[in-house]
């Protein structure tokens, strides 16, 4: 991993929503797209004009994480206020703080990870990312109340700059005293090259803390990543393999990243993964075809894959 800056996102938890961000590369996208998931007494649901794909969940990660670095809160008697609220469309109106961010395209693609951020092939990506989140309707009940208000809304100030305002409770993540959030490190998500990996490093960043296992022992079937991945719509077989072979891809990359301890065992609909993350990055790092039963050391070890062979996974050492 390179000394690049460290970034973060706060992400609320509740957004963490199985099927709401996809690998979309080479596919059409189907419009209305519905991903919907409960989170503690809060129910969410988003509704998408169009899918959304993993460049879309970078430009959301980035604006996030600029919010908070960047972005402030603005009271009700503010002029701002009444100006930007409706862009939220929210259907319960109320006097609650909103949080705005004015920033350029190009900071949001730099932080996306976007190497070439002056092109016009990036910046009518970006515009499209845009209008994709921009149509994204979140319907939320807590406590039996029901909350329907766009994701994000945007303008353009006097100067031609971006003005953002955020859902209300993606904007809590970032600035209540008391909050849950997924802590998303942008710098190691952007290192990784897959739309899987990308997808899959949020998942896991909301359920592994540093120096832990994914659950118990941090076993899981890679057809529950799968689902974790392109949400739970039932499949055919032959899809169900295909997507277990690129979750596999997929952790073999977040392993060499050196952020995670990950090994491997079983075959087809058994083939399992042991997901621990490491407290601190150390390069290299790479995949192991056994289930340990605890954390492998850093001493040189000949591994061989348990997967199904798909000629990605060898003799390989942890170094």
């Amino acid at each position: 991993m390179t000394d690049a800056p460290r970034h973060f996102a706060l992400l609320n938890p509740a957004f963490v929503i199985d099927g709401l961000f996809v690998p979309t590369t080479g596919k059409a996208r189907p419009t209305n797209a519905v991903a919907e998931r409960k989170h503690a007494q809060r129910d969410v649901r988003c509704i998408c004009g169009e899918q959304l794909g993993a460049f879309d969940q970078s430009v959301l990660l980035a604006l996030l994480s600029e919010m908070k670095s960047s972005g402030r809160l603005v009271e009700a008697d503010e002029p701002e206020f009444r100006a930007l609220t409706p862009l939220l469309a929210d259907t319960s109106p109320h006097e609650d703080p909103i949080a705005i961010l004015t920033t350029s395209r190009r900071h949001i693609l730099h932080r996306s990870g976007y190497k070439d951020c002056d092109s016009g092939g990036a910046m009518q990506r970006l515009n499209d990312a845009l209008d994709r989140l921009r149509q994204v309707a979140v319907e939320e009940i807590v406590s039996g109340i029901r909350r329907r208000s766009n994701l994000l809304g945007m303008e353009k100030d006097e100067r031609e700059r971006l003005v953002f305002v955020i859902n209300r409770s993606l904007a809590a993540t970032l600035f209540a005293a008391k909050r849950q959030f997924v802590r998303v490190d942008l710098a190691e998500r952007n290192e990784l090259s897959s739309e899987i990996a990308k997808l899959l490093l949020v998942w896991l960043s909301s359920y592994v803390q540093y120096n832990n296992a994914l659950g118990d022992k941090g076993d899981v079937r890679l057809d529950r990543l799968a689902v974790h991945i392109w949400g739970p719509a039932a499949i055919d077989r032959k899809l169900q393999s295909h997507r277990r072979k690129m979750v596999q891809k997929a952790l073999v990359e977040l392993a060499e990243s050196g952020a995670w301890n990950i090994s491997c065992a079983g075959r087809g609909s058994a083939a399992m993964a042991r997901i621990i993350r490491d407290r601190q990055i150390r390069i290299p790092r790479t995949i192991s075809g056994h289930l340990p039963d605890k954390p492998a050391t850093n001493d040189a070890q000949s591994l061989e894959s348990g997967f199904e062979s798909t000629g990605i996974l060898h003799a390989i050492s942890v170094v």
